[in-house]
């Protein structure tokens, strides 16, 4: 009596720590998934603050009159026009990225200049009065002032 006693207490032992066992596996692998999750939407959130961040550098220091929002090549780009050098700084959306390209003035696109700021989900600027841009972006919309 005492060899089943001590068996069933075995056996019992045994399917306890594999039940622990799976338990402890399955948290471990339900908070790797998490973590992953939370780790993309951070890196997302990541790149839209360093996009709107740029946007924000390249115009502050510009008057009003450098910067347009123009189409160009079907594609609507935000100009930044230098008159003294003739060149302009373009920052544009196209197929899920933020792109800058530097060309002259009235030029197209020259697209082995363009340099790829970040991948995001949405990225339109609009004017607004007062030297104003609106971007509107996946997380919302935010405002960038010309000049400071």
């Amino acid at each position: 009596m005492g060899k089943k006693r001590s068996f069933s207490t075995e056996l019992f032992s045994v399917l306890t720590m594999l039940a622990l066992f799976v338990a402890v596996f399955i948290v471990v692998v339900f908070s790797a998934s998490s973590y992953r999750g939370s780790l993309s939407s951070q890196d997302h959130n990541n790149e839209l603050r360093k996009v709107l961040g740029y946007v924000n550098t390249a115009v502050k220091n510009e008057h009003t009159d450098n910067v347009a929002i123009e189409e160009i090549e079907g594609v609507k780009a935000l100009n930044i026009t230098n008159e003294i050098t003739g060149f302009q700084r373009r920052i544009y959306f196209r197929d899920g990225s933020v792109y800058e390209n530097y060309g002259t003035v009235g030029s197209g696109f020259i697209r082995d200049a363009e340099m790829k700021i970040a991948d995001v989900e949405l990225f339109e600027f609009r004017s607004v009065s007062g030297g104003i841009i609106e971007i509107e972006t996946s997380y919302g919309t935010s405002y960038v002032h010309i000049g400071g």
